[in-house]
């Protein structure tokens, strides 16, 4: 059961870039959209020491004033999002890494609030409607109740937003812990399923993910 956290259908989200699964051969843009969503996730470094992940941050904070999510990161408590899995000592949690990236940058104050309290299948790896619904990844989490009153949002933050359906069983476990705040979604990379719609990696944008409670699924719009 949700019990009030049900109330939250909508999320709002921003991210920052873009890729396709499917790139069209031949175009250059999508098929390093690819090679970029494998950097973030697999935390690749560059030649200057820094991460993928360090570089968007550091491209990101210098055009922030121009951003449509900016708003976001006022007053924000920066929440990773965990992995589908249990996460062993020193396993690579690239939520975190992203969090560790937007702080270091005065974007927010990273709260680890989330926790896995037991496995889902990776939705990389099984079929989309196999995949578990917003329901199911809020039975999976728990919610520590330990933030501090000077935050006004909750930015849950992940690597990549596809439907949203992990996003929105977070969003319902913070909902809970804490009714009084704000709560949106920040997600470096979107991805965009039908490559006819991917244009370019830089697309900064914000939209919606809706709870189809009928279904228990999530719709993502852009």
């Amino acid at each position: 059961m949700i019990s009030g956290s049900r109330k939250l259908s909508r999320l709002e989200y921003g991210s920052l870039l873009a890729y396709t699964p499917k790139p069209i051969r031949g175009n250059q843009e999508s098929e390093n959209s690819v090679q970029i969503m494998k950097a973030v996730k697999n935390l690749w470094m560059l030649k200057d020491g820094r991460s993928w992940i360090d570089y968007y941050v550091d491209e990101m904070k210098s055009q922030m004033a121009q951003l449509p999510f900016n708003k976001f990161f006022v007053s924000a408590a920066l929440v990773p999002i965990p992995r589908s899995s249990m996460m062993k000592p020193n396993s690579l949690w690239v939520s975190r890494e992203i969090c560790k990236a937007l702080e270091k940058h005065g974007m927010g104050v990273k709260y680890e609030l989330l926790r896995r309290t037991r496995p889902l299948p990776q939705s990389s790896r099984i079929p989309a409607k196999e995949r578990p619904p917003p329901t199911e990844h809020y039975n999976s989490l728990s919610c520590d109740t330990l933030l501090s009153p000077r935050f006004s949002r909750v930015v849950l933050v992940d690597d990549i937003i596809t439907r949203g359906h992990t996003a929105l069983g977070a969003a319902w476990r913070v909902a809970e812990a804490y009714p009084e705040l704000e709560i949106s979604l920040f997600a470096l990379i979107r991805t965009v399923s039908n490559p006819a719609k991917f244009s370019r990696i830089w697309d900064p944008c914000v939209g919606t993910i809706t709870y189809r409670q009928k279904r228990d699924d999530a719709l993502r719009r852009p």
